[in-house]
């Protein structure tokens, strides 16, 4: 996937291997989701450069 066709992030707990570490409340996932819109300026581009992804 590029990235510009990147419509939102979301964390993901490698340890448990699963959304946000099992969030259980649809709130507590909204939390752990971020637009590309709203991250700080060149955290998209640092996210991509340093193989964060996958």
């Amino acid at each position: 996937m590029a990235q510009e066709e990147v419509r939102k992030y979301r964390l993901w707990c490698s340890e448990k291997e699963d959304h946000a570490g099992a969030v259980r409340t649809n709130e507590g996932k909204l939390r752990m989701e971020f637009y590309p819109r709203e991250l700080a300026p060149g955290v998209e581009n640092e996210l991509w450069q340093s193989d964060l992804l996958g």
